[in-house]
């Protein structure tokens, strides 16, 4: 009754590589759509800092054509307007002075949130690797135990037919 010990050994084992092989498929999905959630985010960041370039380019354009602003603080004092009205218009720019940075500090963000996106993608990718080459030793494993399966199963049906023969001739 050992070969039915090393058969029922087999069959175990068979099994549990069945279970570890669907387990790693199950770990790889989930990897791949995690990787697949991080490149849909990576694009969208992406297009945000994109729009908010373009949008930065076209406000420094046109500072640049207007001669940097500098002209809009000096006609205000220089045009002898009402000093009140003076005041509310330095008050604007500073709104829109603070409204620009504001811009620039969301691309600073936008920026290294495309870094961080791009690091976890690369590490997604190194995981999912690491999967399959896992996923490819215990494919190994598991033809390697079938082909011991089958081995133990000839080694029975051999000795099946040598006792039919020895039953045989008994008769």
């Amino acid at each position: 009754s050992e070969t039915a010990d090393a058969l029922r050994e087999s069959e175990q084992a068979i099994s549990a590589a069945n279970r570890k092989l669907a387990a790693l498929a199950k770990e790889q999905n989930e990897a791949n759509d995690k990787l697949g959630q991080l490149k849909a985010q990576s694009v969208k960041v992406a297009r945000d800092i994109e729009a908010q370039q373009l949008r930065l380019s076209k406000l420094l354009y046109r500072r640049y054509i207007d001669g940097g602003g500098q002209k809009e603080y000096l006609s205000l004092l220089l045009n002898q307007q009402d000093p009140d009205k003076i005041a509310r218009n330095l008050h604007y720019y500073s709104y829109l002075s603070r409204a620009r940075m504001d811009d620039i500090d969301a691309l600073r963000a936008n920026l290294e949130r495309l870094d961080a996106l791009t690091l976890q993608s690369r590490e997604k990718t190194a995981e999912i690797a690491a999967i399959q080459a896992r996923q490819a030793g215990h494919k190994k494993n598991l033809e390697r135990q079938k082909t011991e399966h089958a081995k133990l199963l000839a080694e029975i049906s051999r000795q099946a037919d040598q006792q039919r023969k020895e039953i045989g001739k008994l008769k």
